[in-house]
């Protein structure tokens, strides 16, 4: 089921939606960890694939932010501009007894997540000069405009807009989600 703010932006835009590997009828994922390269690597297939052709608007909620952010990174002249809903701060530590293993039937996606946080934490790569809003929930995971920063270093035109919801921005407030994204696109396309 799309999310309201989808529906409404495919009014008047080409929107693509898309399960990652091992979620929603997506294929399952191969029988090994998987970090956040192949996660970039997959959409960047997926997009190729499907005859999608760039710049990208690209848009990310909760770790799906930490997707986006670093295909932008690994692949800067496909992206125009990204908008991040509601993604925490990476944690450089995580302890493994916080998420489940890479094999574990609670990981259909079967990433290493001590990895992946652990990369965009200490490793993170730069993204272009692209416009990146971030929406942070106030009763979100990361809520405070400082924690969000982060994800806006190196952009061109950095956003960061407060949205009253919890950490499912999409689900509590998509007229937010659509604002922003209405608002990137009139501000790409000039």
């Amino acid at each position: 089921m799309l999310a309201p703010a989808v529906k409404s932006l495919a009014k008047t835009t080409r929107v693509c939606t898309y399960d990652r590997a091992g979620t929603g009828r997506s294929d399952p994922p191969p029988d090994r960890a998987r970090t956040v390269d192949d996660l970039a690597d997959d959409l960047h297939t997926l997009l190729d694939a499907a005859e999608v052709s760039g710049p990208y608007l690209l848009v990310g909620s909760s770790s799906g932010g930490f997707d986006v952010y670093h295909y932008a990174g690994r692949f800067p002249d496909e992206v125009a501009g990204i908008v991040m809903d509601d993604v925490p701060a990476p944690k450089a530590d995580m302890p493994a007894t916080e998420v489940p293993a890479w094999d574990s039937p609670d990981n259909p996606e079967h990433m290493d997540y001590v990895l992946f946080e652990h990369q965009l934490a200490v490793d993170r790569l730069p993204i272009p000069a692209i416009p990146v809003t971030v929406l942070w929930a106030t009763h979100g995971q990361s809520p405070s405009q400082e924690e969000q920063a982060l994800w806006l270093k190196g952009s061109s035109k950095p956003v960061s807009i407060a949205v009253e919801s919890g950490h499912d921005i999409m689900g509590g407030n998509p007229a937010a989600v659509a604002d922003a994204i209405a608002d990137m696109l009139a501000s790409l396309r000039g």
